[in-house]
């Protein structure tokens, strides 16, 4: 698995930096600027692989991603007539903004063309984990993407509604696992974490301790009485609880009666009172903490480009919202974490695979137009000034300018690095 990881990786990153790299070159050759080199990989150059006009092709040792040397792109060099720097404003922010542009290309293109070769999840589920969520029982006993189980308790597992079925009737109950991964199969032994719905609020039990608000709905009875996420249950109506078990039969016998709740919530014990109101449902299940992984049902080009640009815009949404986040570091992750991911990824199949190079394409996309000096954001920045000012930076400028922004890209890199491997450390990383 290391070393299919490790391909993946160079695959993924290959790709990214050299659909990037493109949308700069064809921009480039459109706007009449000498590419002097458009390279694969980084280091020093090992083979040419053959010259077409003025732009060598060439192959560098280190094989993640690719870069596009164009002529005269120093600040000072606007003497080089068919160089970067000699080209108009509108010019040289076209060269740029190419690149981020391709980036967003490639992750629609992958998005709306992957239903015709892979299809999209068609609802039903097979017994094999997606997902494993981190700090779950699931993880406890070392489920990872793209296992298989085909028993539990010696009755045989044909289907992920089988599967589900059979671990949400068994909360809180020792149940054995048939796992077959890759070529190896065995077993492992656990009891669902009981997960109750009770006032529009999620309430889970993990084993040997207090029950855990994990989820409130807005508007709910349990916002309304002034209940919180994370929030630990203590007791109710004056009786301790110390299991799932014991918190759905006093739920199931209030029936609509209101209860007082005690609740610790950081260094401080609360007590509300709550009342469920008529729409409110009462539901107790066992859940491992995984996903199943979803079948696949292949679709002709109209309906995949159909679904594939929702797919674009659920996900640009879903990035815009987690810039816009207060726990933005929380939403992102590094290399290290994207190979973790890869990892899990590659378990589960191309399909998976494709979708997080599109996934990882849209995020380069958005990253790079961050107006941050250095990244393609930054240059379109700077061009932004020189266009109010009528003026250029001057060389001395462009170089200060360069270092706050080597400086902020590597304060950067240190803390998503720090980050990648505190969230590994304390297993908040599905598997």
């Amino acid at each position: 698995m290391v070393f299919q990881t490790a391909v993946a990786l160079v695959l993924l990153f290959g790709i990214l930096v050299l659909f990037h790299e493109l949308g700069h070159f064809l921009a480039a050759r459109l706007a009449g600027i000498r590419v002097e080199e458009f390279a694969f990989g980084f280091g020093p150059k090992l083979i040419t692989l053959f010259k077409r006009g003025d732009t060598e092709y060439t192959i560098h040792p280190f094989p993640i991603g690719g870069f596009v040397k164009l002529a005269g792109m120093e600040p000072g060099e606007e003497d080089i007539s068919d160089g970067f720097q000699a080209q108009s404003i509108w010019k040289r922010a076209m060269v740029i903004f190419a690149g981020p542009f391709f980036s967003f290309l490639l992750a629609v293109i992958v998005f709306t063309t992957m239903g015709v070769f892979w299809g999209f999840p068609a609802g039903k589920t097979e017994n094999r984990v997606a997902m494993v969520s981190p700090q779950t029982v699931a993880a406890q006993i070392g489920l990872r993407a793209g296992d298989r189980i085909t028993a539990i308790n010696d009755s045989p597992v044909k289907s992920g509604s089988d599967m589900t079925k059979f671990i949400h009737k068994n909360p809180g109950k020792k149940l054995t696992f048939a796992i077959k991964r890759n070529s190896s199969t065995f077993t492992r032994t656990a009891a669902p974490r009981w997960t109750i719905l009770y006032m529009d609020a999620v309430w889970s039990f993990p084993e040997g301790k207090n029950g855990v608000v994990e989820a409130v709905g807005k508007g709910s009875p349990a916002e309304k009485a002034g209940i919180q996420e994370k929030d630990e249950l203590l007791s109710v109506s004056g009786k301790r609880i110390t299991s799932g078990q014991e918190f759905a039969d006093i739920a199931k016998h209030a029936g609509k009666k209101s209860i007082k709740i005690e609740l610790e919530r950081g260094d401080k014990t609360i007590t509300v009172s709550a009342t469920p109101d008529k729409k409110s449902k009462f539901m107790s299940l066992g859940l491992l903490g995984f996903m199943p992984e979803q079948t696949l049902k292949k679709a002709g080009l109209v309906k995949s480009v159909k679904e594939g640009l929702i797919l674009t815009k659920d996900v640009v949404v879903e990035l815009i919202a987690s810039f816009k986040s207060k726990n933005i570091s929380e939403n992102i992750g590094g290399p290290i974490l994207i190979a973790k991911i890869t990892q899990s990824t590659v378990a589960r199949g191309p399909y998976s695979l494709v979708r997080l190079l599109g996934l990882l394409s849209m995020s380069l996309a958005f990253i790079n137009l961050i107006p941050i000096p250095v990244v393609d954001g930054g240059h379109l920045a700077i061009l932004g000034i020189e266009a109010i000012r009528k003026k250029r930076l001057t060389r001395e400028q462009m170089q200060i300018v360069t270092m706050i922004g080597v400086f902020i890209l590597g304060a950067i890199f240190i803390t998503v690095i720090w980050s990648d491997i505190f969230k590994i450390a304390q297993g908040q990383v599905p598997q």
